[in-house]
């Protein structure tokens, strides 16, 4: 059952539901390891995988000319098209996309990559909706402080240029498949996962653990 919450005459939306689980498989190997970060970072969500539901999905780690149109005016007016659910699924873990080599002690290259959850987006209508610039998804991880108020803990991976730029789209009922990393820390609270191609949406909630310091941005 999917449940969708709108708040009258307020942008965001809330979307979510109870999604179908995947298996995820993937062609690198590597050490996952945990998060760490001491004040607001930049997410990067990259495209792992779009195209029809299917039981088993191959994350793909480079862009491959996933389905899209370029990014022109009238494309630019059809952002907010159709409807779409986001769902952070956190009974598993997959690898996330940005990569730290390092060589062991008998020279071996060693590859660790962020720990993660696997993240679906859904097409839940009957249009074509556009879901990313490029290969990037315009998300980002929030929290609640101390006070019960939800604040940003990342912000948005964004081009800043838009010259040739594409514009990934989701038929109804296919998916795409990104990542929201799992950070360390020692304050316990809420999560979710913040969308924003032209409406606002927000995925489930759910616990995590986070630096306080994840609060504030970067004064440097």
């Amino acid at each position: 059952m999917r449940i969708i919450l709108y708040l009258l005459l307020l942008t965001p939306i809330f979307t979510f539901g109870q999604n179908q689980k995947y298996v995820y498989t993937d062609s690198v190997k590597g050490v996952l390891e945990l998060s760490k970060e001491s004040s607001v970072s930049s997410a990067y969500a990259s495209i792992l995988y779009l195209g029809d539901k299917t039981d088993t999905i191959q994350l793909l780690r480079r862009h491959k000319g996933f389905q899209s149109v370029k990014l022109t005016e009238h494309v630019s007016n059809e952002l907010d098209k159709g409807q779409i659910s986001i769902y952070v699924d956190t009974s598993q873990y997959i690898r996330g996309s940005q990569e730290k080599r390092w060589i062991d002690k008998t020279d071996t290259t060693v590859m660790n990559y962020p720990m993660a959850y696997p993240v679906v987006i859904e097409n839940i209508s009957n249009d074509t909706v556009y879901v990313a610039y490029n290969d990037i998804i315009p998300i980002k991880l929030e929290a609640k402080d101390e006070n019960g108020f939800w604040r940003p803990i990342e912000e948005k991976n964004m081009y800043l240029c838009g010259f040739g730029m594409t514009i990934p789209y989701l038929l109804p009922n296919q998916i795409a498949v990104t990542y929201c990393r799992v950070f360390e820390g020692d304050f316990q609270t809420k999560l979710r996962l913040s969308y924003t191609l032209n409406n606002e949406l927000y995925s489930n909630e759910f616990t995590g653990y986070i630096n306080k310091d994840q609060f504030n941005k970067n004064k440097s």
